[in-house]
């Protein structure tokens, strides 16, 4: 995935905004490092990806995923949700806008 930064930083470095980020850092003790990275394991399985994206609206931050039927329809299907709602919120506001006009 690219994620564009300006030339004039040199390395990246930072947090990414969008949540389409795991970070891990070196506890030098080997039993945390071992934990740390089952758990970053964890967190960039598919499943758990999904589960993270379709729950929270952060991006995944694996793109080998992005043909995941759950996904797709996620897409498809999910946010079509915020739509319907200002819709159905639109037409509250007209509808209430008529009755105190009147």
């Amino acid at each position: 995935m690219f994620i564009p930064y300006a030339d004039s930083v040199g390395d990246r470095n930072g947090v990414v905004i969008g949540g389409a980020v795991l970070w891990l850092m070196d506890a030098e003790e080997a039993a945390k490092d071992a934990a740390a990275c089952e758990f970053m394991k964890f967190m960039a399985a598919e499943s758990q990806q999904v589960t993270w994206h379709t729950g929270t609206g952060y991006f995944p931050v694996r793109t080998d995923i992005s043909s995941n039927s759950d996904l797709t329809t996620f897409w498809l299907v999910g946010l079509q949700a915020p739509r319907r709602f200002y819709y159905c919120l639109s037409i509250i506001t007209v509808w209430l806008r008529s009755f105190f006009s009147a």
